[in-house]
């Protein structure tokens, strides 16, 4: 696995994320550029944009962070089925898993090669039979 190098960032660069991925600014960048100290002139989107790499990675970090809590509420909804709101706890647990890597098992991840047996109609008194051995799903 190639390893990417972790750039240096500027001061304001790591305060910005920091206060960009704080309970005081839940994301919203603009307020997170003001705490950072920016001038009122710099463009928020350009600074997103320098950042991206950084900002994703501790978007997946943070969503990682939140798949314990998921966990949990997953076996609560278990254990209560009949609460209020279970149906869209249960969607916003599924998502919060699936981004944090968690995958659903695919329907068919515990079947084999499939294989059958098709049996045709007669042509002119014979009969044929042809064996179709389907290996797409091996790989």
């Amino acid at each position: 696995m190639v390893e990417k190098k972790k750039r240096d960032l500027t001061e304001m660069q790591v305060k910005f994320l920091n206060y960009l991925f704080s309970e005081e600014t839940k994301g919203r960048p603009q307020l997170a550029k003001k705490l950072a100290g920016y001038a009122d002139g710099v463009n928020v989107y350009s600074l997103i944009a320098s950042l991206k790499e950084e900002i994703l990675e501790r978007t997946k970090e943070a969503m990682a962070g939140s798949a314990p809590l998921a966990y949990f509420n997953l076996l609560d909804v278990l254990d209560n089925p009949s609460q209020a709101g279970a149906a869209n706890a249960l969607k916003a647990i599924s998502e919060i898993l699936n981004r944090a890597g968690v995958k659903e098992r695919e329907a068919d991840e515990n079947k084999g090669p499939m294989s059958g047996i098709v049996l045709l109609p007669p042509k002119n008194g014979t009969m044929k039979i042809e064996i179709l051995d389907d290996d797409s799903n091996e790989g």
